[in-house]
């Protein structure tokens, strides 16, 4: 790695996460020098010896200077003493970053420790290891096919970032990155509440099961299912102890959480309900060998490849269409954004950023290419580049697609009404295919940076729309036909040929289902007649081979019909629109999201 030339490492705690670096430093030829420092010295010369170091102390002071990264890899609780040690001794262009199983508590620290100086201290934490610790336990290829989670905030210098995604790529690690909170939620469940199981259920079986001074006795009956669940339970307490203590808020939030499925689990015992018990066991079941198939193969990045889910969908009837939602932008215009502010330079914060599957791969080519972006977490997106370090905000307009699923559900529902919000991100008219369903009669207004959906009466009017080249996409074109099924308006639509010929196509589910859609003898103009015009029976089920923009227009039209149904073929709907078919239930749309691997 060319930014990790000539530079000199320093590794503060040899111990399994510390010597691991080392070890794989040294391998690959990656820098000119690894430093060690730590407090047991037989360890620090057993590194000597074996050549994964070139130099070590047990005196911070002597090695800090010849620095040009550190990285320090000791106890959570630990890190602040260190980095109070080391902030008076840092170069001008000293980068310092850490291991740390837990990142809100280090930020803070290395806040008030480094000051202005936090601009180089990149926070992070290898997702490897062991129940195994100390020197002893490392190795150069632990972090081979092993994420490493990067917490990036918006005052880091770009060079120094660059470089500590360097240092671990260089290691063979898949290098992500997200805010601190949300690495501490997501971790309190994926890896420190699995520990705290671990120790619990050792100390249970001792306890209660056996006898204190008889645990021989239940452990000589264990076979490996125990042996499995129970491995972590060797891991180094002092190290878990910190943890826990470090990221006590969520690890206790997730905990609640557990412990009140296990009590519910109870109940489904007490009660003898086997339906109940084998379905949570068939669906853990399933999550379970999704990621086991995925963490064998080395699969740390967004597969292409990975086996398409023909999902299916489940709409039942909804009284009203009500709430307030954020929806994120559609992936093409994102990107477009995102390769604009690549361009430009400085440091930025995207709001509403997508996560489905192509932005996701996006991003993962530019961190694969050291490009630092941490996130999307919530929708925001912080994106770091060589030039500048003044952070700037942008906020991307909603999808305009997904707002006009959500405006034709709400439209024939009395009492709905849904706010969008910071739909346009500023801006001072609303995109072309809102401000068409706007003057076809849709509820649909923007209040400042909000957009504004409400019940609305169409008219039984027959509608001529011009559609000119390049002002809608295919997916906004189905919008808009999805849009003519409602109410009892007929609506003609003029396309250009080509045009016309690619959406009718993709309308093929919707016309073998029987609803009201024709192609004029001109080849280019659709006939959509409202649903409730001619009173026509709604199918109950819809394929829509695939389509997943059809499938969740689908649910719209329904939606505003008051019909329930099932939506065969969706496609991969929730890696196509992440978080909206929790949107849809929260907004008041019984929907559920099957899968069937095809």
């Amino acid at each position: 790695m060319q930014l990790l030339e000539g530079k000199t490492v320093l590794i503060v705690g040899l111990g399994l996460i510390g010597g691991s670096v080392a070890r794989g430093l040294i391998a690959g030829g990656h820098c000119a020098r690894v430093l060690a420092c730590g407090r047991d010295e037989s360890q620090l010369q057993a590194a000597l010896l074996d050549g994964s170091i070139h130099a070590f102390s047990t005196d911070l002071s002597t090695l800090v200077p010849e620095a040009d990264i550190i990285l320090i890899a000791t106890p959570t609780l630990t890190v602040v003493r260190m980095l109070e040690q080391i902030a008076p001794l840092l170069g001008e262009n000293t980068i310092v970053t850490d291991a740390a199983s837990v990142k809100a508590n280090v930020i803070a620290d290395a806040r008030a420790a480094l000051g202005t100086r936090v601009s180089r201290f990149i926070a992070g934490h290898p997702i490897a290891g062991s129940e195994q610790s100390g020197y002893a336990a490392s190795r150069s290829d632990l972090y081979q096919n092993r994420k490493v989670i990067l917490t990036p905030i918006p005052e880091n210098d770009p060079l120094a970032l660059r470089t500590v995604m360097a240092l671990w790529q260089c290691l063979g690690a898949d290098v992500r990155a997200m805010n601190a909170q949300r690495h501490d939620q997501v971790l309190a469940g994926t890896s420190h509440l699995p520990h705290l199981l671990a120790y619990t259920l050792v100390n249970t079986l001792v306890e209660s099961v056996g006898e204190p001074d008889r645990s021989q006795q239940v452990f000589d009956f264990a076979a490996g299912g125990f042996a499995d669940f129970s491995r972590i339970a060797s891991s180094d307490p002092v190290m878990w102890r910190d943890i826990f203590l470090a990221n006590r808020d969520a690890t206790v939030a997730v905990l609640d959480h557990y412990m009140a499925d296990l009590q519910q689990m109870r109940a489904l015992l007490l009660r003898a309900d086997g339906d109940a018990l084998q379905s949570r066991f068939r669906r853990a079941k399933q999550v379970r060998d999704d990621f086991i198939r995925r963490f064998r193969n080395g699969q740390c990045s967004v597969s292409e490849t990975a086996p398409r889910a023909s999902e299916v969908l489940t709409v039942g009837v909804a009284v009203r269409v009500f709430g307030r939602c954020r929806l994120s932008a559609d992936s093409e215009s994102a990107l477009e954004c995102l390769d604009e502010i690549l361009k430009e330079g400085g440091t930025w914060q995207l709001e509403n950023f997508p996560d489905d599957r192509q932005a996701l791969q996006r991003l993962q080519a530019l961190r694969l290419g050291g490009v630092p972006v941490s996130g999307p977490d919530n929708g925001s997106l912080l994106v770091f580049s060589d030039v500048g370090q003044d952070m700037r905000q942008l906020s991307l307009p909603a999808d305009p697609v997904q707002v006009a699923a959500l405006a034709i559900a709400a439209t024939a529902l009395e009492g709905s009404g849904v706010r969008v919000i910071a739909g346009e991100g500023g801006a001072a008219q609303l995109p072309e295919l809102l401000d068409t369903l706007q003057g076809i009669g849709y509820n649909i207004m923007l209040e400042g940076r909000d957009i504004l959906i409400g019940t609305a009466a169409l008219s039984d009017e027959r509608l001529a729309l011009n559609v000119p080249v390049g002002s809608l996409t295919d997916d906004q074109c189905l919008a808009l036909v999805a849009a003519g099924l409602v109410g009892q308006q007929i609506l003609d639509i003029k396309l250009d040929k080509v045009f016309c010929d690619r959406v009718w196509q993709r309308l093929q589910p919707w016309v073998a289902a029987g609803l009201p859609i024709e192609r004029a003898a001109d080849g280019d103009t659709l006939k959509v007649s409202g649903l409730r015009r001619d009173r026509m029976t709604v199918p109950n089920q819809i394929d829509c081979r695939g389509d997943s923009v059809l499938a969740m227009l689908s649910v719209a039209w329904l939606t505003s019909t008051q019909h329930a149904a099932y939506i065969n073929g969706a496609g991969e709907y929730r890696q196509r629109f992440p978080g909206l078919a929790a949107i849809w239930h929260r907004l008041g749309v019984p929907l559920a999201v099957l899968s069937e691997v095809v």
